[in-house]
């Protein structure tokens, strides 16, 4: 039985400005219209332990998870959220160990990344299937892209000896400078390093224990912490953050690559981790002139340009050639294609001057919808929210500013006080500071309002929860 367990963290800067830390590139539409997420969750359907499908988050996507899983009918059965970041090899071990605790004893664990494409389905479970007999023997096995450029963003496994349907794996390699990439390409030993492995869960803790015995310790302490909500389990936040931050390679692929206990199957089919905006160009149809455009754009004597609007404005370029030109509502990106790597260094720069635009969009997701900011003025701000069928926004209260909500669509339930209101379009409601509200959509569509704050601060710790539906603090 092979259970697919996915990934899905990430910090969101290889795909600034659409992706940031609350909304990172595996809830972004991929090119064929899907998420990569949900593309991620399809592709894993045809594995034997697909009805244990189990995704591993962070506490603040575990709801955007479930409502992109639940859009295309693919409920996880598990939902593993990370108390701190702590890198891949922590939550691996995690996984491990929850594993043990409540999945079938002879499961293989396939573990992989959210966000990356691969078109065929059918051909990624064959191949999966095809290692299945290494891990079963004891190896670790992680899978190989073929190389076809030297290229500079990836780590590099070099195969060894002929191994059932792969190879042993003499040595991980990091990202290497590009005179290496280009020897690496030409000697044929090595390849691409896709963060996909596959293993017996008391395998990879007994080699984490050989190899990384503090970690191994601190993971196990940690999985002592399990707590269950629903779908959701959770390890004690101190415990895991007595976890080292270290990556899977470091902590535990090279060492035991170097043991002999990792193999590694090449892969079938189609790959792309879609890291840069180049990626995503090359992945997006193209017209004669080799152009990829998202949303509405005017291009004229352009060639070789990816154009995203995602504001609903029009992108006008002219005489541009191998540009990438990203709009959002509050961000705009230009740079050469060819360089489209290096919005990371933005990212930086935007994160050490700790600004919001590295880490916030001005819509803003959450359990009951979500919202988008339409002004910010330093004594008022204006949002619009839409709130999903049977969606609930906490019973809360704030110190610092008052409310006025206008519906425009739908069907609203208004606790204020000891008051309940049922508003219809065009009707609203004023909440004064310190009241006690709560918004609730119990109709079939969902219900949208105009939210305007007034007052002196509108930050987020300015709200006082007294219950909550969704179980947040």
């Amino acid at each position: 039985m092979i259970i697919p367990v996915i990934l899905s963290g990430g910090a969101g800067s290889r795909l600034w400005p659409l992706s940031r830390a609350s909304f990172p590139k595996q809830f972004l539409a991929a090119p064929n219209g899907q998420t990569f997420l949900q593309n991620t969750l399809s592709r894993v359907q045809g594995l034997s332990g697909a009805a244990y499908l189990t995704v591993a988050c962070n506490e603040a996507h575990r709801f955007m998870v479930l409502e992109q899983a639940e859009a295309i009918d693919l409920k996880p059965t598990h939902v593993l959220v990370e108390s701190a970041v702590r890198d891949t090899a922590p939550a691996l071990a995690m996984l491990a160990h929850f594993a043990e605790q409540n999945l079938p004893p002879e499961a293989l664990l396939l573990v992989l990344p959210s966000d990356h494409l691969i078109p065929d389905a059918s051909a990624f479970c064959d191949m999966v299937n095809s290692a299945a007999p290494l891990a079963q023997s004891g190896h670790l096995v992680t899978f190989g892209i073929t190389p076809t450029f030297p290229a500079t963003g990836y780590g590099y496994i070099q195969k060894g000896a002929a191994a059932g349907a792969g190879y042993t794996v003499q040595r991980f390699v990091e990202k290497p400078d590009a005179a290496t990439a280009a020897q690496y390409l030409a000697s044929g030993e090595y390849l691409w390093n896709a963060g996909i492995f596959l293993f017996n869960p008391s395998t990879l803790l007994a080699a984490l224990a050989q190899h990384h015995a503090a970690l191994a310790q601190a993971a196990s302490a940690a999985a002592a912490t399990f707590s269950f909500d629903g779908l959701f389990t959770r390890t004690s936040k101190a415990a895991f953050e007595k976890c080292p931050k270290i990556s899977i390679d470091y902590a535990l692929m090279e060492p035991a690559a170097a043991a002999g206990q990792v193999a590694m199957v090449p892969f079938v089919g189609q790959w792309n981790d879609i890291g840069t905006w180049h990626a995503m160009w090359e992945e997006t149809p193209q017209d004669t002139a080799g152009n990829a455009v998202v949303g509405q754009a005017q291009l004229t004597d352009c060639s070789g340009c990816y154009v995203h609007s995602q504001a609903g404005s029009l992108i006008a370029a002219h005489g541009l050639q191998n540009q990438v030109i990203i709009h959002t509502p509050d961000a705009t990106l230009i740079m050469p294609r060819d360089r489209a790597a290096e919005v990371k260094d933005i990212y930086k720069l935007l994160e050490q001057q700790s600004s919001p635009l590295a880490t916030q969009h001005l819509t803003d997701y959450r359990p009951w919808g979500g919202y988008t900011v339409l002004a910010d003025a330093p004594q008022f701000k204006a949002k619009k929210l839409w709130v999903k069928p049977g969606g609930r926004l906490s019973l809360q209260s704030h110190q610092h500013r008052a409310e006025h909500w206008v519906v425009v669509k739908g069907t609203a339930t208004v606790t204020r006080d000891a008051e309940t209101l049922t508003l219809q379009p065009h009707e609203a409601v004023f909440l004064p500071k310190g009241c006690k509200h709560k918004l609730e959509n119990f109709g079939t569509e969902t219900l949208e309002i105009v939210e305007v704050q007034v007052g002196t601060y509108f930050g987020e710790d300015d709200i006082v929860r007294y219950e909550d539906y969704y179980l947040r603090s």
